[in-house]
């Protein structure tokens, strides 16, 4: 999972800024749920730079996951996290961003996604069952 969100934030972000905090358990997920969710990672990020967080050289981004104990049977929770942006206005028009961020990865995952558009920053989270993870 980390693999994955920093290859994904690589491109828009210092890894090692500490306007970034990337923080959650080791965890192997199936293919296709990891071009799923790395899709997701790139639209969130090419939009908090746009935007969002990253528009603003006091945003920040904290993205973090858990898995649900013993071994992960209850399935993932993946949140992101924007704040210190400009102002979020919720959007007038839904594009393909949203259906990437929202429908799309909810159909891959087998989950559910959560968007608040909260003024002080943007929130993503996603919950999906364990069939995610690499067997």
């Amino acid at each position: 999972m980390r693999e994955l969100i920093e290859f994904q934030l690589a491109p828009f972000i210092d890894l090692s800024s500490p306007r970034l905090e990337i923080r959650g358990p080791e965890v192997s997920l199936a293919a296709d749920a990891s071009q799923a969710i790395g899709l997701a990672l790139h639209e969130l990020a090419t939009n908090a730079v746009k935007y969002g967080a990253l528009s603003a050289s006091q945003g920040r981004i904290s993205v973090s996951w858990s898995v649900d104990q013993p071994t992960g049977a209850g399935g993932l929770k993946l949140d992101w996290r924007e704040r210190g942006g400009p102002l979020v206005i919720y959007p007038k028009n839904k594009g393909f961003g949203h259906i990437v961020i929202k429908n799309m990865i909810e159909q891959a995952a087998r989950g559910s996604v959560e968007l608040d558009f909260a003024k002080e920053g943007l929130r993503w989270s996603l919950q999906a069952p364990a069939s995610i993870f690499l067997q």
